[in-house]
């Protein structure tokens, strides 16, 4: 079975009650970036955009061995790892225009082959068992190919868009591949059969297991469909996710049958669970409310003991993670929230200041803090289960001294509980004083150094500075069009008098002129580009 990345379990939440056939989050869990195989062996792949793709293998009472696998830079490396201390790889070099596969032994020896037939490939995958025999598989432009250990290539079918392959330690095997009408596959490399119809299915995703159960998710246009089988034969598709899916999907299984799916979609962890051949649960979100999910780090693994385990990353709050715990009993109990928004107004003579809300959750919550709904600051926090915490919001946002807004804001908080998923939002009106100076007091000096090099210079764009200024201030400049065109005839100016405006110099006049365009309602950035 190819071996996934390894989500380290520390401690489940004592405080959270599992669900029934549900996930428990796991508490601090971690991203592994080792492969591990049932017996320990483990490997660390090592590759960048300047150097030789590496392996550092593991094994069992024994010291770790770096294998290079090329002598070129290399991309799309997947690697599996057995019991016993095999390990398989393929990857592809020259942007997919060729493709180079290994075999590394239990004793270190390796046997390799380059330019395997390629074009155009992406996502190469790679599995072996606990005997050393391996099978590779790759999709280009000129359909689906597959090896052995042999390396010697043989094509499978035309027209397929994706694959992947898994094998258990046994030798059990699964070859899946996707066209445009629908999943395929081939078990132990019998016949193949068509598993669902589905319309521009897609990077289909494989485990099997000792026993031969196994599943396969994939998406599709509709969304993800998942299918399965147990020593019965292959169940019927199932859907389990009616919206956009980003890549790539997750399967975990466990010895015994236990199974799950995961993906990212709507910027959320979702898992189905159930038993290969069996019956499965509905769809869970997993992954908190108020956040969105890095896709690329979500990881499954399976534990010594049969846990089906999942984790990824989540901006702001940092790796999370579920364990699928059978048999429990779901937790209903509501989340309460309380928040305690400012009373006193702070003062700003640049859009920059601190908000301080104190909330409190009756359990452990992620609350989101942000001071209107499309706004340049915000942060998320994950807070204690019954401690009150203030939370200070830094702000940044020089529209609060537009005099159309004039330091109105509305201070938003949500709070999310990730068991239930339920969502308390919370907002109130916020009027922060905003101090108005003249808008000549922002005239430059004629000597204002712009790094012009010539006294002549630094005055031109002096001169430009304090007409525009003035245009704010008299109402001459009434809009953004008016603004723009007076600009531009500056710009023109000053370039006919032989000076260069340079990035360097519109830096230095954004520096000067965003906050009295701000007073007068413009946004310079805008504008000055």
């Amino acid at each position: 079975m190819r071996a996934t990345l390894l989500a380290v379990v520390l401690v489940l939440m004592g405080a959270v009650e599992a669900r029934a056939d549900a996930w428990v989050p796991i508490e601090h869990a971690q991203l592994d970036p080792v492969l591990r195989a049932a017996d320990g062996t483990q490997v660390t792949v090592y590759s960048g955009a300047t150097d030789r793709p590496a392996l550092e293998i593991e094994r069992p009472g024994a010291a770790p061995r770096r294998v290079y696998l090329s002598r070129e830079w290399a991309q799309d490396i997947d690697v599996a790892v057995a019991p016993g201390g095999w390990v398989a790889a393929i990857w592809a070099e020259e942007l997919g225009g060729r493709l180079g596969a290994a075999i590394i032994r239990p004793d270190g020896r390796m046997v390799r082959r380059d330019g395997l037939p390629a074009r155009s490939v992406t996502s190469p995958k790679a599995a072996i068992d606990a005997k050393g025999h391996a099978t590779f598989a790759w999709v280009g432009t000129d359909g689906l190919r597959t090896a052995g250990s042999s390396l010697r290539p043989t094509r499978v079918r035309r027209g397929v868009t994706a694959a992947d392959v898994a094998v258990s330690p046994n030798g059990r095997r699964v070859l899946v591949w996707t066209t445009k009408t629908g999943v395929h596959a081939r078990l132990d490399g019998g016949r193949e059969r068509r598993l669902a119809k589905a319309t521009k299915a897609e990077v289909p995703a494989v485990e099997v297991n000792a026993r031969g159960d196994a599943v396969v998710a994939y998406r599709h246009r509709g969304g993800v469909g998942v299918v399965d089988r147990d020593a019965r034969g292959w169940r019927p598709p199932r859907a389990v996710y009616k919206a956009f899916a980003v890549l790539p999907l997750t399967v975990v299984l466990s010895p015994r049958g236990r199974a799950a799916v995961a993906w990212v979609g709507d910027d959320a962890v979702h898992a189905v669970a159930g038993l290969a051949g069996g019956p499965w649960d509905t769809t869970t979100r997993l992954s908190t409310a108020v956040s969105s999910v890095s896709e690329l780090t979500l990881r499954g693994s399976v534990d010594p003991a049969g846990t089906l385990s999942l984790v990824w990353s989540e901006t702001f709050l940092g790796v999370h993670g579920a364990a699928f715990v059978p048999g429990g009993e779901p937790d209903t109990t509501p989340l309460a929230v309380e928040v305690g928004f400012p009373t006193t107004a702070p003062s700003t003579t640049d859009g920059v200041l601190s908000v301080s809300v104190t909330v409190r959750c009756s359990k452990t919550c992620d609350v989101d803090l942000r001071h209107g709904e499309n706004v340049p600051n915000w942060l998320v926090r994950t807070l204690p289960a019954g401690q009150a915490t203030t939370i200070e919001l830094p702000i940044n946002d020089l529209s609060l001294l537009f005099p159309r807004i004039n330091g109105r804001m509305r201070l938003i908080v949500t709070a999310g509980d990730r068991v239930t998923g339920q969502v308390d939002k919370r907002s109130q009106p916020y009027v922060v004083q905003v101090a108005r100076p003249p808008l000549s007091s922002f005239k430059v000096a004629a000597d204002h150094d712009f790094g012009m090099g010539t006294p002549e210079g630094n005055r031109a764009v002096a001169d430009l500075v304090n007409g525009l200024i003035d245009g704010f201030e008299r109402g001459e400049i009434k809009d953004d069009s008016a603004f723009y065109a007076r600009w531009k005839a500056g710009q023109k100016a000053l370039e006919n008098a032989g000076y260069a405006v340079s990035g360097h110099l519109m830096d230095q006049l954004l520096a000067v002129l965003k906050i009295p365009a701000a007073l007068a309602g413009f946004t310079a950035r805008a504008v000055i580009v």
